[in-house]
């Protein structure tokens, strides 16, 4: 019955985050790739990185391929199970761009800034796949942000004195973007291809060989009997499996699959009971990417890194905080009584 749940929850969510669920040998190929990028992961993890630009393109072509394979545009809704003419142009040339990366990287370290207008053209396309790659994968708001820094580089000079600059070419930017390691492949990329994809990789594991339900069993054993038990045992147990999971989605399916019908079925909303969820795990998975940084950042003075890490513990937590006793709040408000008298299955 809780299998049924979780293949419900899935479903639903896969309709929300327009994913698309193949029935052909598509499915095989998602399968095959995906392997094929934890194997390089953690080849890389055991006996070394290889160069910078050839590591971190060849993580982001993985996700690019992938990204581009498994998640639809929100503006066609027919292509569920069917990759479309466009997705695949997008993949050809994400795997143009990382290719031409990893095949010259030496002769790009060694003319620096000499930059082609090969080099200029890629950077840009690269520049604009990645954008929508992000756009349908976590949303447009991210997009629109990167999108305003970009521009901020070409309209250094009409902007307020104390914001203001001087302004760089489209070229300068390109060469930023894709040829340098400060761009798309900075900092965070880093962190992903070496510390998050590990950590995403154990949470995987974990929840596949059931060691997830240990944390919904303690977080209902220890807020259950409470009012707005239901409630308080989602952000409890959410912010548990955040701890070991990187994917917002696998936390809402692996303890909202329990707690939502949990807090319907004892008077909350169904809004309530799914935003509740939501948050939670939004936030916990948050928290986890950025203790990643801050273990890049601290990783040679650990003064650094805890400081880094209270930095990150007080506002995520503060808003687990709140969404904890919200869900008191809203109880005392539909007035039913703790849950002692529910069994967890």
């Amino acid at each position: 019955m809780k299998g049924d749940k979780q293949e419900l929850v899935t479903e639903k969510l896969e309709d929300i985050y327009n994913f698309r669920k193949y029935n052909n040998f598509l499915d095989l190929l998602v399968k095959v790739i995906a392997i094929s990028w934890t194997m390089f992961q953690v080849y890389t993890s055991a006996f070394g990185l290889f160069p910078s630009l050839v590591q971190r393109p060849l993580t982001l072509g993985f996700g690019l391929i992938l990204a581009f394979l498994c998640y639809r545009t929100k503006f066609s809704k027919n292509d569920k199970n069917k990759l479309p003419i466009y997705d695949l142009v997008f993949i050809i040339l994400s795997v143009i761009c990382i290719s031409y990366l990893i095949i010259n990287f030496k002769a790009l370290a060694n003319r620096a800034a000499a930059s082609t207008s090969t080099d200029i053209i890629l950077g840009i396309i690269a520049t604009l796949i990645v954008l929508e790659a992000a756009r349908r994968s976590i949303g447009t708001p991210l997009v629109i942000v990167a999108i305003a820094f970009i521009l901020y580089g070409f309209l250094g000079p009409y902007m307020p004195i104390i914001i203001g600059h001087r302004g760089y070419s489209i070229i300068r930017i390109a060469e930023h973007l894709f040829l340098a390691t400060e761009g798309i492949f900075g900092v965070p990329l880093y962190v992903m291809s070496t510390y998050i994809f590990a950590f995403i990789l154990f949470g995987a594991f974990l929840q596949s060989t059931g060691g997830a339900k240990r944390f919904i069993t303690l977080a209902y054993a220890l807020t259950g009997g409470s009012r707005g038990g239901p409630a308080k045992t989602a952000v409890v147990a959410s912010g548990l499996m955040g701890t070991i999971s990187g994917s917002s989605l696998a936390n809402v399916v692996t303890t909202g699959s329990f707690t939502i019908p949990l807090m319907k079925k004892l008077g909350y909303k169904p809004s309530f009971a799914g935003g509740v969820e939501a948050a939670a795990s939004r936030r916990t998975n948050n928290a986890s990417h950025n203790g990643c940084g801050s273990l890049y950042n601290g990783r040679d003075d650990w003064y650094s890194l805890s400081s880094n890490c209270e930095s990150i513990i007080y506002p995520c937590y503060s808003i687990l905080y709140f969404n904890f006793y919200y869900g008191t709040f809203r109880s005392s408000k539909i007035r039913f009584k703790s849950n002692t008298q529910e069994r967890f299955a």
